[in-house]
């Protein structure tokens, strides 16, 4: 898998490439115009019960929006991951469990072990102060989909702690058990995923919330345009660090493709800052809070409205955001598989004005 990992990297920065122009292309004239369709928009209703994917299971590959909205105080996580080669879940929570250990010897090698063999393919927090679109190009195989309120914490703390919470193992472990026992409950039924997913379909034609749930991706290809974006924010690596890159006008009510062109998975949890305040204000704080050291300002004043959750390397989504115009700073939380360290506290994170 290694050994495959440039040439996939190649193949990402084409397909971005390419959705960019399709997407410049599209802002002129309606995809309609060209005689392709845009994205299918499935539309989620997050709530304390879980969620209902619309439209059908098993569904064709290609790109798809999940437009999701909460009226949920406290938020919710709402994450989509592919399982690579003979992983099973029950592995992944395990890794996921070993990756909090306080012995680097322990979290390191089971973050490594998550990150090559989980295909995180996006999420995202959502707030009560305004829907996310999220396009992601759907690619043949079985998808697990989790969802859960985001825990409460006290005022004035970090977004990041917050964020950091997404992979602690009491909250996944019962969505992933539940997860495998459906999967259990169709083994007998069917010899694939795909089957299981059908007869799950068939089963229950209305199926009620649920906090987990899992969406087959047939082979056939439904070709189809995202939506228009106005930016780009780009991570990339430099000196072996993972850096945001900003590319354009970012808008409270528009649309921007989120990339990573990092080695491991990465984030974009958006946070509300204070005016004036720099990336250089808001290490100083991380720096306090992790190591200790000189008091730094807190310049969080509580405002999350939402973003992108997990990604891995190579992929690719269209982040779509309804935000109040303003400044915020982008985190990614994602625990460095190096250090063990979030990557947040080691300076990944950036200030962008949305207008």
């Amino acid at each position: 898998m290694l050994l495959l990992r440039s040439g996939r990297r190649r193949w990402g920065a084409f397909a971005s490439a390419l959705v960019l122009l399709v997407a410049t292309v599209t802002a002129a004239e309606p995809a309609s115009a060209h005689g392709i369709p845009t994205a299918p928009v499935l539309s989620m209703e997050l709530t304390t019960a879980g969620f209902v994917v619309p439209g059908p299971n098993p569904r064709p590959a290609g790109p798809v929006t999940f437009r999701l909205s909460t009226q949920d105080a406290r938020g919710h996580f709402w994450s989509t991951f592919k399982v690579r080669g003979e992983t099973t879940l029950t592995q992944v929570l395990e890794w996921f469990s070993l990756a909090h250990s306080p012995d680097k010897n322990v979290a390191i090698p089971a973050l490594r072990s998550l990150y090559t063999n989980v295909e995180f393919t996006g999420g995202a927090a959502v707030h009560p102060s305004g829907p996310i679109g999220l396009t992601a190009n759907l690619t043949p195989g079985l998808y697990f989909i989790t969802d859960y309120l985001a825990p409460q914490f006290p005022t004035g703390q970090a977004a990041g702690t917050l964020v950091a919470s997404e992979t602690d193992q009491s909250v996944l472990s019962p969505m992933l058990a539940g997860i495998e026992s459906v999967l259990r409950a169709h083994a007998g039924k069917a010899t694939t995923a795909r089957t299981a997913a059908a007869t799950a379909a068939d089963e229950e034609p209305a199926p009620a919330p649920s906090p987990f749930g899992i969406l087959f991706v047939e082979d056939r290809t439904e070709f189809a345009v995202p939506p228009a974006f106005q930016a780009v924010l780009n991570m990339r690596e430099v000196n072996g660090a993972a850096v945001y890159q900003p590319i354009g006008r970012f808008r409270a009510h528009g649309a921007f493709l989120f990339r990573n062109a990092t080695s491991m998975p990465q984030e974009v949890q958006f946070e509300g800052v204070v005016p004036g305040a720099t990336d250089r204000d808001v290490q100083n704080y991380y720096n306090f809070l992790k190591w200790g050291g000189p008091a730094a300002p807190n310049p969080f004043p509580g405002i999350r409205p939402g973003g992108a959750l997990l990604l891995s390397p190579d992929h690719w989504v269209v982040v779509q955001t309804e935000f109040a115009p303003g400044r915020y700073c982008g985190l990614s939380f994602v625990t460095n598989w190096n250090t063990a360290v979030q990557q947040a506290y080691e300076g990944v994170h950036v200030v962008i004005q949305m207008h």
